[in-house]
Parts: C-alpha cells; structure tokens; sequence
C-alpha cells in the first residue's frame, strides 16, 4: 500500500472512512437484527393487548446516530494504535487491555469523561439523549473533538512514522500545540 502512487493524506483517510463505514454497517446490523429477532418472537408467542408492537423508526434512526457519534474517538483510538504498531495483535491486545481496565475502573466507580469505553457507556445509559432535550450527550461532544483530534496527531504520525520526527520536529510541533489548543478551546466551549 506504501508504494501506490498516491499521498498519504488519500490513503490515511480513505482507510479510516473504510473502517467508520464498517463501524455504521455494524451499529445497523445490530439493531436491525433486534428489531428482526423481536418480530419474530411476536409471531411465535402471544403478545398481550396492552403491549404496542410498532416500530420506533424515529428512536432506532436517533440511537443509530448517537451510538455512531459516541463510537469515533474509540475508532479512531484504535485506529491509531494500528498504524503506530505494525503488528497486527497488538492493536488488538492494547484495545482489549483498556477495555478491561475501564471494567475495573467503573467497578471502583471511577469514571473517566475523556475514555472512549465510558462515551460509549453513558450513550447507553441515556439511550433516548440528554435530560435537557439535547440530541447529543456532552460525552458524545466531547467523542467528535476527541475524534478530529486523534485524527490530526495520528495522520501527522503516519506521515511522519516515528515519535522522534513527529513530536521533535520544530513544523509538526506547531501543529500539534496548534491542535491541542484548538481541542481545549473546544472543550471548554463544550463544557460551559
């Protein structure tokens, strides 16, 4: 893939669309086989009188939405991790190693705003949005910052491919500290 003739802007964002648009293929199958698995249990079993059996287009296309947006910075996360390490199982055992911390973590009730595992958490916990009718959750804002963020530092660490070049280098220093303000900026808009 490294010898195409093409830059690494193209491939860098062509293979993060492929896996955001594997990301939105799983969140619908997902939901798309609940909805098929409840139709035909209904079809089975008896269902009572009282109970509605419509379909919540409006609500699954909201949770769609939401559960992508809280998925882009995990995504990404993971996304970095592999084009930093060549290896191909330890990207696997990096993501599966924080996902078990996260687990201890919440059992000790210490939550972390900025970890992906709690974004996505805290959309399932408030599966219908905020309690003061906002579309997004702040945690879900806070994913799409995190998101462009960890985009912008991992294509600068793949165009460059070592940490020495990529954080040391007086041009991609800049751009770091240029992305890293604008991500507080954006954050502290986000939480006042």
């Amino acid at each position: 893939m490294e010898t195409q003739p093409l830059s690494k802007f193209s491939i860098y964002v062509s293979k993060l669309t492929v896996l955001l648009i594997g990301n939105l293929i799983a969140i619908i199958s997902f939901l798309g086989s609940f909805v098929v698995v409840m139709w035909i249990l209904s079809l089975i079993k008896d269902v009572p009188e009282n109970v509605t059996t419509n379909i919540p287009f409006g609500y699954l296309g909201q949770l769609i939405i939401r559960m992508f947006v809280a998925s882009l910075f995990l995504s990404v996360v993971q996304f970095v991790i592999s084009v930093v390490f060549n290896s191909f199982i330890l990207p696997i055992l990096i993501g599966f190693f924080a996902m078990l911390g996260t687990q201890i973590l919440d059992g000790f009730q210490m939550y972390r705003v900025w970890n992906p595992f709690t974004i996505l958490s805290r959309t399932a916990l408030n599966s219908s949005g905020s309690q003061l009718d906002y579309f997004l959750l702040y945690t879900e804002k806070i994913s799409i910052i995190g998101f462009l963020i960890t985009a912008l530092i991992g294509f600068i660490w793949y165009q460059n491919k070592t940490f020495k070049r990529t954080f040391l280098k007086p041009k991609n220093l800049m751009k770091i500290t240029g992305i890293a303000f604008l991500g507080v900026i954006g954050i502290s808009f986000l939480v006042s």
